[in-house]
């Protein structure tokens, strides 16, 4: 049984016809185009580096511990405000604890105010509108308003 049509096909027309299948004369047409591409690629010359060479010409084996990044303008104040960072996460924890212990919260206190003044000292030096020193002005507003929270007796023992 031959099928002339099929349902919801009758808007479709096929302008190329029926496909017919390839002749002899056009995979000779391939082969002599691949061909010719292959010659080509021989002869170029071979000592051009290759885009990934290019881009990393060092040799990383065993030199990889000796690439590091050069410090950066603003590595300690990065590292004074992990400090600071990490004394307001003992505070955080000291005064979530369920059993509060106050010389513990004080112990973190003492360790804010020491570290601040080298925080100060180091956000000084960068730039205004940097984002190290928006953060560690925050920071340093934030260890205030908790110290003068503790002093003024917001947090029950």
């Amino acid at each position: 049984m031959k099928i002339q049509q099929l349902p919801g096909t009758e808007g479709l027309t096929d302008s190329k016809g029926p496909v017919e299948k390839e002749g002899v004369e056009r995979s000779a047409a391939f082969s002599t185009l691949l061909d010719r591409e292959v010659a080509a690629n021989q002869t170029r010359p071979q000592n051009i580096e290759s885009p990934a060479s290019a881009a990393y010409p060092i040799d990383c084996m065993g030199i990889i511990p000796s690439i590091l990044p050069p410090e950066r303008e603003d590595q300690q104040a990065l590292e004074d405000l992990e400090t600071v960072m990490g004394h307001l996460e003992g505070l955080e924890h000291a005064l979530g604890d369920d059993k509060m212990d106050s010389q513990a919260i004080k112990a973190s206190l003492d360790k804010l105010s020491q570290s601040l003044p080298d925080l100060r000292e180091e956000l000084a030096r960068l730039p205004e509108e940097h984002p190290l020193r928006l953060i560690g002005e925050e920071m340093s507003v934030l260890c205030y308003v908790e110290s003068a929270k503790w002093n003024r007796g917001d947090y029950t023992v």
